[in-house]
């Protein structure tokens, strides 16, 4: 083999097997979270459905991110802010 070759894989059925059932799981948490997210909605009012909406997709956004790293200050900066206006509030 010389210095460009490469080495060129292919999956087993098994393999594929195993990636289609990942994927189906994958959409029933997405489903299963859907409907935990609606009946959690009902549960603490319509008057919070807004903020609970913002909440579960700032969750699922940073859970799919690449940049760990990146979110996890972002969202630290938020719950700083968050923080500086509750104190704001009680003064």
């Amino acid at each position: 083999m010389g210095a460009r070759s490469k080495n060129i894989f292919e999956i087993t059925s098994n393999g594929r097997i195993l990636l289609s059932t990942m994927q189906k799981e994958r959409e029933n948490i997405r489903e299963r979270f859907s409907l935990f997210q609606n009946l959690f909605s009902e549960f603490i009012g319509s008057d919070k459905t807004e903020m609970l909406d913002l909440i579960f997709n700032i969750r699922e956004l940073s859970l799919k991110s690449n940049k760990k790293d990146d979110v996890r200050k972002i969202l630290e900066h938020c719950l700083y802010e968050l923080k500086e206006i509750e104190l704001d509030f009680r003064t």
